[in-house]
C-alpha cells in the first residue's frame, strides 16, 4: 500500500497514474474523454504497455495535478 506521495516517486509511470487516478475518483473513461481517447488506451499507459506522447503527457498530469513525467 503506498502510504505518502514519496513512497508515489518508487513507481512506473504507469503504477502512479493509476493510483492518482484512483485517489481522485476519476475512471479510466473520464480520463479517456479528457484527452479525447480511449479507456482502452487510459489502460495501455497504466499497464506500460504503451507509452502517452508528450502531448498525452502533459494533458494527463494537468487532469490529475501531479507531474508524472515531467521535472
Amino acid at each position: 500500500m503506498i502510504s505518502d506521495d514519496s513512497d508515489l516517486k518508487k513507481l512506473s509511470a504507469g503504477e502512479m497514474m493509476r493510483i492518482i487516478r484512483k485517489r481522485k475518483g476519476i475512471s479510466q473513461l473520464q480520463l479517456a474523454s479528457s484527452l479525447k481517447s480511449y479507456q482502452a488506451r487510459i489502460s495501455r499507459f497504466e499497464l506500460m504497455t504503451a507509452i502517452p506522447t508528450v502531448k498525452e503527457q502533459l494533458l494527463i498530469e494537468k487532469v490529475l495535478n501531479i507531474k508524472i513525467w515531467s521535472k
